[in-house]
């Protein structure tokens, strides 16, 4: 056997002793991080801070159509990082049936600033809409965490569920067919534009430099370390780094 090819295969294998021994660490310091730190929070405060600034800008302009804002639920309203702990203590994998659990017991509560940023807004005739990838079976239990949180607008007209695809644009456009909507929300990049539902992640950050003066003022980012299409793109990548996303991921399924 080739010494290149010995080395190659100390390799994969050190990667995959790695991954087994780092991972789980590394995805518990990112809930531990979220859950826990009061750097999270205040992160979650200056986003939704630069977020009423910008809305107070709008309301001082000439609207000739109703004002909103477009907000996604999971990460960025509402905050599920206690299902993510309990995830990496049960050594479970996420599947439907463990999330619909989680989302049928109305446990998640507000994302930092969220629920003030909202109701500042209706306080001052502003619409929410609440954009979200998930389902029309969890709409019921949706509303009911939104509405017990002391979200508004939490009702059927403003919770736009997942329909045949998970691109968010045709639901933002519907919503922009009558509304003018000034601030969007999200945790994720495909929360604010189409651009993003490319999973490459040269592509995606293309874009988001492309794009760089829009976040702070129309879009407003929020922290996820997590989960999100930022672990999609890995996975996009030249071939070497898909090897090594392949054990990333593999490490990840054991605990998502």
């Amino acid at each position: 056997m080739k010494k290149s090819t010995i080395l190659f295969i100390g390799f994969i294998l050190g990667c995959s002793f790695v991954a087994h021994k780092s991972i789980n660490d590394k995805y518990l310091l990112a809930a531990l991080y979220q859950s826990h730190s009061a750097e999270y929070v205040a992160l979650c405060e200056q986003a939704y801070n630069a977020a009423s600034i910008r809305l107070d800008n709008e309301l001082r302009l000439e609207h000739s159509r109703p004002m909103a804002v477009v907000v996604d639920i999971d990460e960025t309203v509402l905050n599920n990082i206690l299902q993510v702990e309990q995830q990496i203590i049960d050594k479970k994998r996420y599947t439907e049936k463990y999330w619909n659990q989680w989302v049928d017991a109305c446990m998640a509560t507000p994302v930092a600033g969220a629920c003030e940023f909202l109701n500042h807004a209706a306080e001052n005739g502003v619409e929410t809409f609440y954009i979200t990838n998930r389902v029309e079976s969890q709409r019921e239990k949706t509303l009911e965490n939104l509405q017990n949180t002391g979200f508004p607008f939490a009702d059927d007209e403003h919770l736009i569920m997942k329909e045949a695809e998970s691109s968010k644009e045709t639901r933002r456009d519907k919503v922009g067919e009558t509304h003018d909507i000034v601030i969007l929300c999200g945790d994720n990049l495909s929360d604010f534009s189409s651009l993003f539902d490319e999973p490459d992640e040269a592509v995606r950050l293309e874009n988001t430099m492309s794009n760089r003066k829009e976040f702070g003022v129309h879009w407003i980012v929020l922290p996820n370390a997590t989960y999100g299409n930022w672990l999609n793109a890995i996975e996009k990548q030249s071939k070497t780094k898909k090897l090594k996303a392949r054990f990333y991921r593999r490490m990840m399924k054991g605990y998502r």
